[in-house]
């Protein structure tokens, strides 16, 4: 589903990045997703793509010279490869982009959104598949096509964990993925610390729509996501930046941030009464995150 000032859009952003390739859709779940949504936050249109995983082709724009390579390769790997995953369209341009060193962005505001339709890729698991966000014609114009370089670590949030990656040492072009005592150690948290912002959080709320350990679950781990999304908004922002505006954009970016940690459509529906306090909630999270760091 396109936003309705797609071409403009794109337009614009060709006339701003001419040369690079442009996938104007991430998943809210995926790697990417949250390199983009830390970005969104910090007022950010683009965020420079890592071959750290696929890249997302719901919705891409290339130079016709880099189309005609990556349609040339295509059709080669089709006519000798009938590995269903080696011929998947978004890990062949993944390895195309990485072998060329050709530059790819990815929008942090998606100009198309993922909509809960039958796969034809055979992707029908009830996963949550949607963006960051969707555009909506009053964006800033003046963050529309800024770019955001390097992020300096990839929070996500997905199937209930927060995870985070961080640049191996020595090494700035290769990430890792932290395991559960790296990340708190990165971001200077201790799990019982954790544990009592999840409390506050339960007091919040008004029912508990899962089982209590399910949603205990993921109280805690949405406390920690939203803490390191905070975490590393600050090292991409500096010191003495005030904290990132808070308006429908940023909302959204939030909320996309918790539907992912459910994982499942049917998760996010017995969710859905409740997001408004998930999001305020989140801000306040976020802002710990990004004041203590």
């Amino acid at each position: 589903m396109p936003t309705p000032h797609l071409l403009e859009s794109v337009g614009r952003a060709i006339s701003a990045y001419p040369d690079a390739v442009l996938a104007l859709y991430a998943n809210s779940n995926s790697w990417h997703g949250g390199a983009a949504r830390v970005a969104l936050l910090a007022g950010y249109g683009w965020v420079n793509w890592a071959p750290l995983e696929y890249f997302p082709t719901v919705a891409a724009v290339m130079p016709c010279r880099i189309a005609h390579e990556f349609a040339e390769l295509a059709e080669r790997q089709d006519s000798v490869d009938s590995d269903a995953d080696a011929r998947k369209d978004d890990m062949l341009m993944r390895s195309f982009l990485a072998a060329r060193k050709y530059r790819a962005l990815v929008r942090t505001s998606a100009l198309v959104e993922h909509r809960a339709m039958v796969s034809i890729a055979g992707n029908d698991m009830n996963e949550v598949r949607r963006s960051v966000r969707l555009a909506a014609p009053d964006d800033v114009p003046d963050a529309r096509e800024s770019l955001l370089a390097e992020v300096p670590a990839w929070p996500n949030f997905a199937y209930r964990r927060a995870v985070l990656k961080m640049p191996v040492k020595h090494d700035r072009s290769s990430f890792r993925t932290q395991g559960r005592a790296d990340h708190l150690m990165s971001v200077g948290l201790r799990w019982d610390e954790v544990r009592a912002l999840s409390d506050e959080l339960w007091k919040e709320l008004p029912s508990i729509p899962e089982r209590n350990s399910t949603a205990r679950r993921f109280a805690e781990e949405l406390c920690l996501a939203s803490y390191t999304a905070g975490w590393t908004l600050a090292a991409v922002q500096g010191p003495g930046v005030g904290r990132p505006l808070r308006s429908p954009a940023t909302d959204a970016a939030l909320r996309s941030y918790a539907e992912a940690g459910l994982a499942y459509e049917s998760a996010v529906d017995l969710w859905a009464d409740h997001f408004d306090i998930l999001v305020d909630f989140m801000w306040w999270l976020v802002e710990i995150g990004r004041t203590r760091a």
